[in-house]
């Protein structure tokens, strides 16, 4: 999970500490939605890091607007299915 959050401080540009836990959370709720829809906890692929860091840092910065229907980043459905189909595709 270090590196997971490292990686998402270094993605976010975040250089503070004071949302440690709040990140953490949020890189669990990205990895659980990826679980959800198909993708393995177990993928070790920078694709899937990438995705991880995107959709938490959306969480991240939309996380006053739960409800609001924010779109997803650009991209990232595409990741996900990627991932999830892997070769397949």
């Amino acid at each position: 999970m270090d590196e997971l959050l490292n990686g998402l401080k270094n993605y976010g540009k975040i250089e503070w500490d004071d949302e440690d836990e709040l990140l953490g959370m949020l890189i669990s709720a990205a990895r659980d939605t990826l679980e959800a829809a198909g993708v393995s906890k177990d993928n070790a692929t920078s694709l899937y890091r990438l995705a991880v860091e995107r959709l938490a840092m959306h969480y991240y910065e939309h996380r006053e607007e739960v409800g609001t229907g924010a779109p997803v980043p650009m991209g990232l459905n595409w990741m996900i299915e990627h991932l999830r189909l892997g070769d397949a595709l």
